[in-house]
Formats: structure tokens, C-alpha cells, sequence
């Protein structure tokens, strides 16, 4: 195993170590968190994924185009950010008609995702825009999505 260097908050440091068991340590607990954090996400996603069609998907990704998401906005996103940045894309930019899809049904469907699929989906929304350069990786990634 590889061993790196990363810098966090002292906050962020306490949490972890409080968490960490004697037999276990420090990086033990890092792994573990880690591991729970994406097992949650990929499940969301694997969720949200059943939910959604792949022309939804590609709205959430036209809509989340330039927005910035990270975990210290979480209860904004989960508390109704993304339907608002949804209602906001169909209103102003008419996504819902570029994407051929039913406007308000959209907000309905965004509105039941869970806290877990919305967290899931904000994040990989995050990632294909990180990685958009990625050949292939966008059609690969919507066949994932219902048809």
C-alpha cells in the first residue's frame, strides 16, 4: 500500500480519531470511512439510476453545468437545491423542452428522490463534469440510465 500525505482540518482530524478504534488507528478508520462513504454513494446511485430515464440524466447534467457542489453545501442540495436548480432550468433556459421532457413531472420525480439519491447524484453529476473529456465516458455513463 502506497502511503501519501494529505492536509485537513483540525476539526476534520479530531472527528477521525475519535471515531478510530485502539486496534484500528488512524488511517484504519480513514479506510473505513471511505469505504462506507462510497458503498452509500454507489447505492444511491444504483437508486436513483432505476429512477430516472437517460434524457433526466442529461437534463441534471445540463442544469448542473458551471455550478459548483461540495459537502459543506449538503443540507442546501438535500433541503430542495437541486429541484430549485431544476425549476430554475426549465423556467429560465426551457431544459425541459430542449430534453423533451414533461416539466413539472421532472420537479415531482427530483422532489422524491431520497436524501441518499440526491447526495449520489449531485456527486456523480460532479464527476462527469469533472471528467467530461473522458472519451466515451458520457455515453457510457447514460446507458446506465433507464432508456
Amino acid at each position: 500500500m502506497a502511503a501519501i500525505s494529505v492536509s485537513i482540518p483540525d476539526t476534520t482530524r479530531d472527528r477521525i480519531k475519535n471515531r478510530a478504534g485502539e486496534d484500528q488507528g488512524f488511517s484504519g478508520q480513514i479506510q473505513d470511512d471511505l469505504a462506507l462513504c462510497w458503498g452509500l454513494l454507489d447505492r444511491g446511485l444504483a437508486q436513483a439510476r432505476k429512477k430516472l430515464t437517460r434524457a433526466e440524466a442529461k437534463l441534471l447534467l445540463d442544469v448542473q453545468n458551471g455550478t459548483f457542489f461540495d459537502a459543506s453545501q449538503l443540507s442546501m442540495w438535500i433541503g430542495g437545491g437541486l429541484a430549485h436548480q431544476v425549476s430554475d432550468g426549465i423556467d429560465l433556459d426551457g431544459l425541459d423542452k430542449k430534453w423533451e421532457l414533461d416539466g413539472p413531472s421532472m420537479l415531482d420525480k427530483i422532489s422524491a428522490l431520497t436524501d441518499l439519491e440526491t447526495v449520489a447524484i449531485l456527486d456523480w453529476l460532479r464527476w462527469m463534469w469533472r471528467n467530461h473529456e473522458q472519451n466515451g465516458l458520457w455515453d457510457s455513463e447514460f446507458a446506465k440510465f433507464r432508456g
